[in-house]
């Protein structure tokens, strides 16, 4: 199961997360408001968390990796909930609060039906920032091993975000790793 697999490696996740660290950086610059209310969807250990430089009211993160939860920062205002953006049921009990913002970095390319996750998003009418890998990462790894990737295409990511945030910028970067 992935979930077991996140948090198996959680503890050394947070050493090895350069480019989500990146990402996070990009998506929080798009905001130009400080949201009071955050809901986080794929929360990991907290990038998203540690990354923000503002007061918050409350931060809502959701990961469906125990492990994970269990390294992200804790306070007062935070409010971690273990379960699934697959699922429904996580989602019924989301659209009991109120957001000013939702982010989502590096986890919605997990999703087993990103259409149906997106469409779910939309619900709460705030503003989003949302980054997801497509199947050009690690390209080169799927290249060497000869496999391809289990991600979606940039294409069809990108006809969802038309369909569904019609008015939402879409943008693709590239970070480059490389390993020796």
């Amino acid at each position: 199961m992935v979930s077991s697999e996140f948090s198996k490696y959680a503890i050394s996740y947070e050493t090895n997360n350069t480019i989500q660290n990146k990402v996070v950086e990009k998506l929080l610059s798009y905001h130009r408001t400080q949201p009071k209310t955050i809901l986080d969807l794929g929360c990991g250990s907290g990038a998203v968390c540690k990354a923000i430089n503002w007061e918050y009211k409350e931060f809502v993160g959701v990961d469906f990796a125990k492990g994970m939860l269990e390294i992200h920062p804790k306070s007062k205002n935070i409010e971690l909930l273990y379960g699934d953006f697959n699922t429904q049921e996580i989602f019924d009990k989301l659209h009991r609060y109120h957001f000013d913002a939702i982010f989502s970095s590096s986890a919605l390319q997990w999703a087993e039906d990103i259409e149906r996750v997106l469409y779910e998003i939309a619900k709460f009418k705030v503003p989003i920032a949302l980054a997801i890998f497509t199947s050009n990462t690690f390209q080169t790894l799927h290249k060497t091993a000869n496999i391809s990737s289990i991600l979606e295409k940039k294409e069809k990511i990108q006809a969802l975000q038309q369909k569904i945030f019609p008015n939402a910028k879409f943008e693709v970067v590239e970070y480059k790793l490389e390993f020796d």
